[in-house]
């Protein structure tokens, strides 16, 4: 697995979102959301012979199936895919999520996932508050969540 550079950036000390298809659709309609508000560019095509050989189609022109998405201003980078990819190509992927985000000297990986929801019990009257979940392997960035409530 590797990437393709399209353009040179500088995100350096920035947050990468990791939006490859997980649970659901969550990660990549959250990072497409991303991606069309804040005014990114297409910086990096990930290729992989791991990968079907499919286009996805976005106003109306064809795309790779695994793209990295770029803004500079905000210092921010993300991941997204369409695609339902094989567990065979879990770690060459996960290799190319650290690796890239190393290289362009970034702070954060954050990971976007969904989770299942559960059937509805009729006798709870109650209805529950929307919660996000997270997880770090840095107490400093739990501390930092937990102090503004997350």
């Amino acid at each position: 697995m590797k990437f393709r550079k399209l353009k040179e950036i500088n995100i350096e000390v920035g947050v990468v979102f990791d939006g490859f298809h997980g649970f659901g659709l969550t990660s990549t309609i959250a990072i497409g959301c991303f991606i069309n508000s804040l005014k990114t560019e297409l910086v990096d095509i990930l290729d992989s012979p791991l990968f079907p050989p499919m286009s996805v189609i976005y106003n109306a022109k064809p795309n790779f199936p695994a793209r990295i998405y770029a803004n500079e201003e905000k210092k921010l980078g993300f991941f997204v895919s369409e695609l339902v990819l094989d567990p065979s190509a879990y770690r060459p992927l996960a290799d190319i999520i650290l690796r890239w985000p190393k290289e362009n000297k970034c702070k954060t990986i954050m990971s976007i996932a969904g989770k299942a929801i559960e059937k509805e019990d009729k006798t709870t009257k109650e209805e529950e508050e929307p919660s996000l979940n997270v997880i770090s392997n840095s107490p400093i960035i739990m501390k930092e969540l937990d102090n503004v409530g997350i």
